[in-house]
């Protein structure tokens, strides 16, 4: 899950926790609190202002000047099929792409500006911002015995890596990424089991790549050796502390089209360099459609790696997944040198190993079930069909589980609403547990062994902390959140549409309970629809500012995302990819019909995959939507190589995909002498997974056939990566622009 504030008005994206989000904290907060008050001017990311070039090319009848571009056509044979590309030059990181984004997001200022909206946006969004401050204390009691964390202290908005034994000892900071350069952040970090040694992840300016430090925790030193080349997968100390396991990728150079290559599992000896780090797994030379995860088994004794490709979907695992096993003979004194045994032929599934007991691994996986189950596999026998069912199918997609208090606690889907289920070991059911409605939870042990802590949260209402006890039944509200949005005033409902092809497709709807359906109602539709993720409630500030202002808030739950287990997902992969572009549009055209809005009130949004989605539609149907905002989108198919989601949408390298890749590619559907709606295009030039030369190219194209006054523009920043930046300025700023724009597009002013 990425941070909440990472992506301004994104309900929350249900998948893998620990690849994104920062240790000690709890991925479905929005963790702002402390640095809520920071000023909007306090965010530096903005690409400096520069000025316009003297020379401007008004686009095709178009009443807005844009700042010139320069065009350079190449053209592309794709199996008999000429493909002009006049911004290939942006593809190469210059001097000249960055002063093109820096004209561009200082000719998109005037239109992010307005002396009476914008003040009350901010204003609104620091105060909506507040209660979560009370986050950090109840972060503080469930972190009560860790004595290694990550805090923000008053010298440094950044976290850094403090350690304090006890409440009398004094509290020491182990590590400050300030020391380490401007940009650079903790991400992740792992103490070893001795807890002696702390391995650090650093990163800059919200990069995903990460280079790994070792701290001694005794007096705090840095040790010399470095790690380079991390990605997704955490380091995994192995159980006698001596050392551990990670993935290294190595980065291609400037201009390369794929995010990284040939990703190999090595053990790294404490006290080593990097260079003499044992190979224990690698993929094919020139790789770059492969995932690896190593992790270790509950009692120390099994590495276990997932090589995984395609789509990595919500709590299971990358979609399409091979798990391979090393047994380390004993968890004290760990073999190294002993052969990695796959425990399939090929990557057939997606796996996700919840428990280990002695030779038999309990894993989460699709593998036979649509909607997931939960399985043994015995390693001395590990064939299919010697697996035994633990948690069968059910007609619910079993999501997640995980191991608390010696049951398994797995949490479920049923028409995209949450509930939990809690078994013994053995698959017994012990009592199910149903969530608020339209809410998303996590899961969490008790202080007993009969208790269970579930933390909800909605559209409208903030965290909240229940314990129930799995003896008597009984629950108890432990902590709620306070906020002074009046939710009593508005509602969150789920209706149903019908899409092109006549599939039911679900969206969640959230405004005023007094709303009167006159087509007239500013709406939010925001999508994603991709990677098997599930798009669920989540409760965060720039959704209640914009449900203040009067508007409508829209999450449908298009295919190719998880919300109804794997079919839901393969409905929209590679030559299906169309499929999420209808349910998109059905359910803007529902919104019409209902009389929720009309064209001229309707504004999208989506990020990364959902950028795509938006930037995709707004080409099919400009006449639909009045503002588009496509956020750190991939908008070339042709030239964007999707390296490990290949499996999810295809290659332009393959003469069937290019078919389909180039039907709705945007950047090749943009066609001139068109009145695309309002569009406002956002990217970060370190971005590592959807490259800024896509929102570039994107933006320049449209900027060139836009025949209205609607005005396209782009809105750079220097640092922040494919999530922005980590902290709450910068949530601020963004979030800001994004209602400013799309309200003034709108005609919308302050209620």
């Amino acid at each position: 899950m990425s941070r909440p504030w990472s992506y301004p008005f994104a309900p929350v994206m249900s998948s893998r926790v620990d690849n994104v989000a920062p240790a000690g904290l709890t991925p479905a907060r929005v963790h702002v609190a402390i640095t809520y008050f920071i000023a909007v001017s306090a965010c530096c990311s903005i690409l400096p202002a520069q000025r316009s070039p003297s020379t401007t090319r008004p686009a095709v009848n178009s009443a807005i000047r844009y700042p010139a571009t320069r065009r350079v056509p190449e053209v592309d044979n794709y199996f008999g099929t000429r493909v002009t590309d006049p911004y290939r030059w942006f593809e190469v990181a210059s001097p000249e792409a960055n002063r093109w984004a820096s004209t561009q997001t200082a000719f998109a200022q005037p239109y992010l500006r307005d002396l009476a909206l914008r003040p009350w946006i901010a204003t609104h969004m620091r105060e909506y911002l507040k209660p979560f401050a009370a986050l950090d204390s109840v972060d503080a009691e469930a972190r009560r015995g860790e004595p290694i964390r990550l805090e923000k202290i008053a010298r440094n908005v950044r976290e850094v890596l403090v350690v304090q034994r006890g409440a009398a000892d004094r509290q020491r900071v182990l590590l400050d990424p300030a020391n380490y350069g401007s940009l650079a952040r903790i991400v992740r970090f792992r103490v070893s089991r001795d807890h002696q040694h702390v391995i650090v992840e650093l990163a800059d300016g919200g990069s995903d790549w990460k280079q790994a430090r070792v701290v001694r925790v005794a007096d705090g030193v840095v040790l010399p050796e470095r790690i380079n080349g991390l990605l997704f997968s955490q380091p995994v100390w192995t159980r006698d502390s001596k050392g551990f396991f990670y993935v290294r990728h190595e980065r291609p150079a400037n201009g390369a089209r794929v995010m990284f290559q040939n990703p190999a599992v090595f053990y790294h000896t404490l006290g080593a360099t990097a260079s003499n780090d044992r190979l224990i797994l690698k993929t094919p030379a020139g790789n770059s459609d492969l995932v690896l995860n190593v992790s270790l088994s509950t009692d120390g004794r099994y590495a276990i790696i997932s090589e995984g490709t395609s789509a990595e979907s919500d709590d299971i695992g990358w979609v399409d997944s091979r798990l391979q096993v090393l047994d380390l003979g004993s968890a004290t004194a760990p073999a190294i040198n002993a052969p990695v045994l796959p425990l399939s032929a090929t990557r057939d599934a997606a796996y996700r190993v919840i428990r280990t007991s002695g030779t038999v691994l309990t894993v989460l996986t699709d593998k036979g079930a649509l909607r997931n189950r939960l399985v043994n596999i015995d390693l001395a026998n590990p064939a299919p069909d010697q697996w035994r069912d633990v948690i069968p199918e059910s007609s619910d997609v079993l999501q997640s589980v995980r191991v608390i208090n010696g049951r398994f606690v797995a949490v479920y889907l049923r028409d995209v609403q949450q509930f939990v289920r809690v078994f013994t070991l053995d698959g017994r059911l012990v009592r199910e547990i149903q969530s608020p409605p339209i809410s998303h939870v996590i899961v969490n042990a008790g202080a007993a062994d009969s208790l269970l802590e579930i933390e909800s949260e909605s559209f409208l209402q903030g965290p909240a902390i229940t314990q129930h006890d799995l003896t008597t039944g009984t629950a108890t509200t432990l902590w709620k959140m306070t906020s002074t949005f009046p939710d009593a005033d508005y509602l969150q409902t789920q209706r149903w549409f019908v899409s092109k092809d006549g599939t039911r497709v679900p969206m969640f709807l959230v405004h005023r309970k007094d709303i009167v359906l006159n087509g007239l109602n500013p709406v939010l539709l925001h999508g994603y629809g991709a990677s098997g993720t599930s798009m669920l409630p989540g409760h965060s500030p720039d959704v209640l500012v914009w449900l203040a202002l009067g508007g409508v808030y829209a999450v449908p739950s298009l295919r190719g995302g998880g919300e109804f287990g794997r079919a839901w997902y393969n409905a929209a992969t590679l030559g299906r990819k169309q499929n999420s572009f209808d349910d998109f549009i059905a359910a803007a055209e529902f919104l019409i019909a209902e009389r929720y809005t009309s064209a001229a009130k309707l504004a999208i949004k989506g990020e990364s995959n959902g950028g795509q989605l938006v930037a995709a539609v707004m080409t099919q149907r400009p006449d639909l939507f009045a503002v588009a905002i496509p956020g750190v989108p991939q908008t070339d198919n042709l030239r964007y190589d999707r390296g490990r989601h290949r499996g999810q949408f295809g290659s332009a390298a393959d003469s069937t995909q290019f078919s389909f890749l180039y039907a709705y590619s945007p950047v090749h559907r943009v066609q001139a002498g068109t009145c695309y709606p309002a569009t406002l295009v956002t990217t970060a030039l370190n971005d590592d997974r959807s490259p800024a030369w896509s929102a570039m190219k994107f933006t320049a194209a449209l900027q060139a056939a836009q025949s209205c006054s609607r005005p396209v523009l782009l809105r750079a920043t220097v640092s922040g990566g494919h999530y922005g930046n980590p902290d709450a300025a910068s949530f601020v700023a963004d979030a800001t622009d994004v209602l400013t724009f799309i309200a003034l597009q709108l005609g919308m002013r302050v209620r």
